[in-house]
């Protein structure tokens, strides 16, 4: 769980400032069978929150690293808002729940 720093052009549901969390998905390609069904977790380009080999521009070092990093870069579509009275340390283990 963390607070939003920027957000792309294109980005409608959140604005700096929110609360978000994140779960095991970070982006899928959207436009498969099972991502318009809603079982992104079935898509072959899906990527997951944690160890996953992406481009610099999504993470400093190529990997997805979740919960063990201070930065990540998340499509809208898997951020889930948190409501600005729930506390942030309370947060980040529901996301994994």
């Amino acid at each position: 769980a963390g607070i939003v720093k920027s957000v792309g052009a294109n980005v409608t549901k959140f604005k700096v400032g929110d609360k978000v969390g994140v779960g095991c998905l970070v982006n899928s390609c959207k436009k498969c069978g099972n991502c318009k069904k809603g079982q992104e977790n079935e898509c072959l380009k899906l990527v997951m929150t944690y160890g996953q080999k992406v481009k610099k521009s999504e993470a400093p070092n190529g990997y997805t690293l979740g919960g063990y990093t201070n930065i990540m870069v998340v499509d809208e579509h898997f951020a889930i808002p948190i409501p600005e009275s729930y506390p942030l340390e309370k947060a980040g283990p529901v996301m994994c729940a």
